[in-house]
């Protein structure tokens, strides 16, 4: 199965480029890196789910802050573990040919930690602890609860929001949209 070219049929390659922004040739791409991921267990069964440690080991996840959350969203498995399908979900939401409003949808989620549609005062924690997390890994108490508390506070007076407790969607997307460097940072390149 060295040849990820000759996995898929015709008919499995559309249907693939039907329902993502990826064009033939990246999905080979991503298939090739899918199985590189665990090759013993993608030759065996191409529709395997790779456990979420082994996604989170290709370099774009292994920077990100909030790989885990990523991997949760995209899973159709309770423990973040990815199959090639949700695998293709992922690598077409952050190409750069997905639409903003699909990019859009995928960051309201994966900042939603709860899964409660609705950005909280403890998603929005969650999101520091992350960014905390990754940029000290080794220094827990890096910033008082205090301190905490006031970039919450900055959050959700820069969305300007019409509920105290959250950020909706409609709001997610208006802040969204007033930062130009959001496509950027949303975006894995092939």
């Amino acid at each position: 199965m060295g040849q990820s070219s000759s996995c898929f049929t015709d008919r499995e390659l559309e249907a693939y480029e039907t329902a993502t922004y990826l064009s033939r040739n990246e999905i080979h791409v991503a298939f090739k890196t899918f199985w590189n991921l665990d090759k013993a267990n993608v030759s065996v069964d191409r529709n395997c789910a790779l456990p979420m440690e082994t996604i989170q080991s290709l370099p774009e996840l292994k920077v990100n802050p909030f790989q885990d959350r990523i991997c949760q969203v995209f899973s159709t498995n309770d423990n973040g573990a990815l199959t090639f399908e949700d695998f293709l979900d992922m690598l077409s939401v952050f190409n750069d040919k997905s639409t903003l409003e699909t990019k859009l949808e995928y960051a309201f989620r994966i900042y939603d930690f709860d899964d409660d549609k609705i950005i909280s005062r403890s998603d929005i924690e969650q999101a520091i602890l992350c960014l905390i997390k990754m940029n000290h890994p080794c220094d827990d108490d890096i910033l008082s609860e205090e301190q905490i508390e006031f970039l919450i506070d900055k959050v959700m007076d820069e969305a300007d929001m019409d509920i105290e407790d959250g950020i909706g969607y409609a709001e997610f997307c208006s802040l969204m949209r007033k930062k130009p460097e959001f496509l950027e940072y949303f975006s894995i390149r092939l």
